[in-house]
């Protein structure tokens, strides 16, 4: 098990609003289907959630990969740096360090304050418990992003500077980090093809394109460098320093960056037959991700073909099964199916939603023991 996080959460929280009961109504109420978890996911772990049957299970492990957006707290993924992927709300949050982080003391002293004065209480219900968790929302949405970012350049005095720093030092980077996008796209279609790097003329292309990005990007960086030297003595720096972090934050990317990360973070849903389309055939679900990736360009290429057949091999389902419909086939072999369609993209993590439970005993061992067979082979957390 690695000695970093993959993924890192913190006071995340996911409420369902009720729709109000008379328009006289005035406050909003919620279903608290998650309440303040914290936790961490090693590359490499296997993570067990335990909890009766309503408790929110199903729904922390969709919030942790955004298929539903969460209501609060922060969801840290570290599959990828932020250098490689550059979403827009880091130009967002650099652009907002002069006008909002000049209430960062006063705000984190209120917060504090409060902290002090929950710590009292006794009672779990107490409405100023809520009052305290959406104060909380509000400074990490507010801070929280730009301490992690900026670190130790927030105690210069002109924060114009920094923005100013920081924005080109984005706008660089985002340059390259689309064209490290295009050339890891590019290196990953030709494994799945069988080919090699070095009978791709776009790569080697791409790869000049990218040495005077990157000798751009040096450039920017050297000045911030040089800027955060000369704040070093601030008796603050370390404070803020000790707080930067290079996880991408989920809950802020946008939904087509999201769509890039849907490669490393998959699910496995809980019922195996109405997570499966019963209008597409069993090749047709495996390979629907393949192809809105842009690994492949046709479905009906041999290429793809072999490639659908090895993963179904892999998880126990036999070649001639890839033009069959879900209703042929057995509650187990489903399940199977759905195993198949989150490997199809080799994914980084994996959210298990009770993906046995819906089976028989005697089934139920075997996919596990498959899921433990896989996880070995593909280095899966």
């Amino acid at each position: 098990m690695s000695e970093r996080p993959l993924l890192r959460v913190e006071h995340l929280q996911k409420y369902f609003p009720i729709k109000k009961k008379s328009i006289f109504q005035r406050e909003v109420e919620y279903v608290r289907a998650n309440k303040d978890i914290t936790l961490e996911i090693y590359k490499g772990e296997t993570l067990g959630l335990v909890g009766e049957s309503g408790c929110g299970k199903s729904t922390f492990g969709r919030t942790l990969i955004q298929l539903y957006d969460q209501t609060g707290g922060v969801s840290l993924y570290y599959g990828e740096t932020i250098e490689e992927l550059m979403p827009q709300y880091i130009k967002t949050v650099y652009q907002a360090i002069p006008k909002q982080f000049k209430n960062y003391d006063r705000d984190l002293a209120a917060l504090a304050s409060f902290q002090a004065e929950i710590d009292q209480l006794d009672d779990a219900a107490n409405p100023k418990v809520e009052a305290f968790r959406k104060m909380r929302v509000k400074f990490e949405e507010n801070y929280g992003n730009i301490v992690r970012l900026a670190g130790g350049l927030l105690v210069s005095d002109d924060l114009n500077e920094v923005e100013r720093l920081l924005t080109e030092k984005y706008l660089k980077g985002a340059a390259v980090a689309t064209l490290l996008k295009k050339i890891d796209f590019e290196k990953y279609r030709l494994s799945v093809h069988n080919q090699t790097i070095e009978s791709s003329p776009k790569i080697a292309e791409m790869q000049a394109e990218l040495s005077i990005k990157e000798q751009a990007l040096d450039e920017i960086n050297e000045k911030v460098e040089t800027f955060k030297e000369k704040l070093k003595q601030h008796p603050r720096f370390e404070e803020f320093e000790s707080q930067m972090d290079e996880g991408i934050d989920l809950s802020s990317l946008t939904k087509q960056e999201m769509r890039l990360l849907r490669r490393d973070l998959q699910i496995i849903f809980q019922d195996p037959y109405s997570s499966l389309n019963p209008r597409l055939t069993v090749g047709s679900i495996i390979g629907e991700g393949l192809l809105a990736h842009g690994l492949f360009d046709n479905a009906h290429s041999k290429e793809f073909n072999e490639y659908i057949i090895n993963i179904m091999e892999k998880c126990g389902l036999e070649a001639e099964y890839i033009h069959r419909y879900p209703h042929q086939f057995s509650g187990g072999q489903r399940q199977r199916i759905g195993i198949a369609r989150a490997l199809a993209l080799n994914p980084k993590f994996i959210v298990c939603d009770e993906a046995v439970s819906a089976l028989d005993v005697s089934i139920q061992s075997m996919i596990i023991n498959l899921l433990q067979d896989l996880k070995e082979e593909h280095n899966l957390t």
